[in-house]
């Protein structure tokens, strides 16, 4: 019986350990998306609306540079990618496989 006790123990605290990280982490995420939205409302006062699309272009230019396979049928190939642990040149592909 005292060795179940322990796992148990050893058990709880791994898990409430994870746990309070996570939920640093979240808080921490909520936090800097705030901010991120008061600074897009401020910078949406300052700069004219006819320059979202130009900004919008560029971003999705450096994602396009930054990695060539999400432009087009991008998910169709990382599905594959994952589903058939085929290697990919995708700078992404290690955020997704697990």
């Amino acid at each position: 019986m005292p060795k179940k006790i322990q796992f148990i123990s050893v058990y709880m605290v791994k898990w409430l350990t994870i746990a309070t990280f996570m939920g640093v982490g979240g808080g921490l995420a909520a936090y800097v998306l705030r901010n991120s939205i008061d600074f897009v409302d401020v910078l949406g006062i300052i700069l004219p609306l006819w320059l979202a699309p130009i900004i919008g272009g560029a971003l999705v230019s450096l994602v396009y540079l930054w990695d060539p396979d999400a432009a087009g049928f991008g998910t169709d190939k990382y599905l594959l990618a994952i589903n058939k642990r085929k290697k990919s040149s995708s700078k992404l592909e290690p955020c997704l496989v697990s």
